[in-house]
């Protein structure tokens, strides 16, 4: 399986928030600035992850983003899904019904 680079992206932004819990929300363009990202583009995948409830969204001039919930009870397949979709990550060839 092989995840497309907004999953990695994804992560790498969860990891420095879960870092600055307590901190005010970071700003899509410092969260591409440290990563060295498009701006435009990265903003698309945490838009993906407010959406799936991973993240929150506050606007204005002082907003930015935050995790929605503690960091214990967010996972890669959370990030994942939010990310590519909640499709088949693999597909089932019902190894056990062929007799191997």
């Amino acid at each position: 399986m092989r995840m497309g680079e907004g999953v990695e992206w994804g992560l790498h932004c969860c990891l420095v928030l879960a870092w600055l819990e307590d901190e005010a929300p970071v700003s899509t363009g410092r969260l591409a600035a440290l990563f060295e990202l498009p701006p435009v583009y990265l903003k698309k995948r945490l838009q993906a992850l407010v959406r799936a409830g991973i993240l929150t969204s506050t606007p204005g001039a002082q907003g930015g983003f935050s995790l929605a919930r503690p960091p214990a009870l967010i996972t890669l397949m959370d990030v994942v899904a939010a990310v590519e979709g909640s499709d088949e990550a693999f597909r089932c060839t019902e190894i056990r019904q062929r007799g191997a």
